[in-house]
């Protein structure tokens, strides 16, 4: 099979092969072959031991640095009129640290809101905190252990907005 000729009648199989004879030449390996042995048995059965107790591990809680106000402590809040949804970073941190926020949406794109709105929902479910819409285009925030009590009669009215 010298030329492309016989190289195409080799692959159809138009082509009769001689028989090539083996030529047995000795293998030299470079790595033995390990074979596989059984570890032998010991001469003791082995005994079932029970596993072992583990203790609990103390692990600091989420909250052990954020303390609910008393009637002692001095509340601040928050307020923010955001325009864009890089402020929600902000907004987030005071949840974080314990500060109620309010969120003031009357100048802001509906966009804008609901993209916001979405991110503080995600941060108060992560942070376990609370959103709750007081009036309509106002949100406010509270961190856990932050209350809110609703007095109100009615409800504040609803208006078709996209958040």
């Amino acid at each position: 099979m010298n030329n492309f000729g016989d190289k195409v009648k080799h692959f159809f199989g138009l082509e009769i092969q001689e028989a090539e004879e083996p030529i047995d030449e000795p293998r030299e390996s470079r790595v033995e072959r390990r074979r596989f042995e059984p570890e032998p048995m010991p001469d003791e059965p082995r005994t079932w031991e029970p596993p072992r107790e583990r203790k609990p591990v103390p692990t600091k809680s989420v909250y052990a640095d954020r303390t609910a106000p008393t009637s002692d402590a001095k509340v601040v809040i928050c307020k923010y009129s955001p325009l864009d949804h890089r402020e929600s970073t902000s907004i987030i941190d005071d949840i974080r640290s314990g500060r109620p926020v309010i969120l003031n949406f009357e100048d802001t794109d509906d966009f804008v809101a609901a993209k916001i709105i979405n991110i503080c929902e995600g941060a108060a479910y992560a942070l376990d905190a609370d959103i709750s819409k007081i009036a309509n285009e106002i949100f406010i925030v509270v961190p856990h252990g932050i209350d809110i009590l609703n007095n109100m009669t009615k409800t504040a009215p609803k208006e078709e907005v996209g958040y």
